[in-house]
């Protein structure tokens, strides 16, 4: 039975990953108002993929989010499911940086040419500073913005060192930023197996706002590895938390 409901539920993530995918582009190629299109079919995409996989979302902390605000979300990254709970956690719409070479994957590529999402060349210097630059001018024209500052996935669960490129956008807007952790992730999709997934629980905590970032070279690598040091404190809280429940 176990192995049936595997095989159902990856035909229904499948279907759901397709169909969404298609109608955002469409959407967002013909409609006048298509970021306002775009973040409702998110919404819903995201819901939709987390019901198929089994995943249930636990959120803690929407209080510390202001409906009359922007913000810098900055998160942990364990996998690529973490963008539908994201998306589903913070109940405002929200930007992500996304790797340009993500365009070329079919269905996938286009939904993302036509989103209000930025793309970014990791590889080239000059086009990755476009991207902070566009980063800044997203945050003053529209929503927030969510950055994960370890700049890849972990395969463990553990905290990656922190880069400063998400920093060096937080501290250019001026905005208000918001730390958010995410905890439960690699227990329910493991990095070592491919297109498989277990249900189980995740944990988002929303933190309060945290003072804004220095533009001042050694004060901000000082901010960074404070902020660093709370995201392993609380992610390690949090995993023991679980622990104990069980």
């Amino acid at each position: 039975m176990f192995f049936i409901e595997r095989i159902f539920r990856f035909i229904w993530f499948a279907t759901v990953m397709t169909y969404r995918t298609i109608k955002a582009f469409i959407g967002c190629l013909f409609l006048k108002n298509k970021n306002d299109f775009f973040f409702s079919e998110m919404k819903k995409w995201a819901n939709e993929v987390l019901k198929s996989t089994g995943t249930e979302v636990v959120v803690r902390g929407t209080e510390n989010i202001s409906p009359d605000e922007t913000y810098i979300f900055i998160a942990n990254h364990t996998g690529y499911i973490d963008i539908p709970i994201l998306v589903k956690a913070i109940p405002d719409n929200i930007h992500f940086m996304y790797r340009k070479s993500l365009e070329k994957i079919p269905m996938l590529g286009l939904a993302l040419k036509t989103s209000p999402f930025i793309p970014i060349v990791r590889e080239n210097n000059k086009n990755a500073m476009k991207g902070v630059e566009k980063a800044v001018e997203s945050l003053q024209n529209s929503g927030s913005i969510i950055l994960f500052p370890e700049g890849t996935r972990s395969k463990n669960g553990e905290l990656l060192p922190f880069k400063r490129g998400a920093f060096l956008i937080a501290s250019k807007s001026q905005k208000t930023i918001i730390p958010i952790t995410v905890v439960g992730v690699e227990k329910i999709f493991p990095s070592d197996k491919k297109f498989y997934f277990r249900k189980g629980k995740i944990i988002v905590t929303i933190n309060p706002p945290i003072e804004k970032l220095s533009d001042e070279r050694n004060k901000l690598t000082q901010q960074i590895n404070s902020l660093e040091a709370f995201y392993q404190e609380q992610i390690k809280f949090v995993k023991m938390e679980v622990e104990n429940v069980k």
